[in-house]
């Protein structure tokens, strides 16, 4: 939750005249922790002069992914000069494979981008439509996706029902299914 400048700098300064951190914390709703990282660092989170955090474009996001793959710099390392949390980096790291997705499909195509094309594996292009349109699919793709949860655990309640172990069936992450199968079923 994002707290007003004034209120921040009224938590310090009652902690500061005395007052203890969990009744300060009771009193303005602030967690603990918050409180922590406001004393911790006053110059980040009480300044005047601070600014709302600007995205990073695509271009620089890229730019220090492939610095951490070279082993040029570590995540901390970035975060640091870059003054970024930790935790924003190794999103990106986690994420990086869509980053590059996404800015090879803008024309451009980073060096040892770490997307391997398996054969026969069809290959989807990234567009990036506008905001509003891309807010909309992703929002789409949430509920299919909830849609799909439901139906896979009702499915799975069944099969117990039914005296079918579940647990042997799962499927192993990352795997597909046989062409074969999928061949066979279109021929009918």
């Amino acid at each position: 939750m994002a707290y007003s400048l004034q209120t921040k700098k009224e938590v310090v300064e009652k902690i500061q005249q005395g007052m203890k951190i969990g009744k300060v914390a009771a009193m303005y709703g602030v967690s603990r922790q918050a409180i922590n990282n406001w004393l911790r660092s006053p110059e980040k989170y009480l300044s005047e002069t601070r600014k709302a955090h600007t995205p990073f474009d695509l271009e620089e996001k890229v730019k220090i992914l492939r610095f951490i793959e070279a082993g040029e710099l570590t995540a901390r390392q970035v975060a640091e000069q870059k003054n970024l949390s930790l935790h924003t980096i190794l999103g990106w790291m986690k994420d990086k494979d869509r980053i590059f997705a996404v800015y090879s499909s803008q024309g451009q195509m980073p060096v040892n981008a770490g997307i391997t094309i398996h054969p026969g594996e069809e290959v989807l292009s990234v567009s990036t439509p506008d905001d509003k349109d891309t807010k909309q699919h992703i929002r789409s793709l949430k509920e299919e996706n909830e849609y799909l949860k439901a139906r896979v655990a009702y499915l799975e309640a069944l099969m117990e029902l039914n005296g079918t172990p579940v647990s042997e069936l799962k499927k192993k992450r990352n795997t597909r299914p046989s062409t074969k199968s999928s061949e066979t079923g279109s021929e009918q």
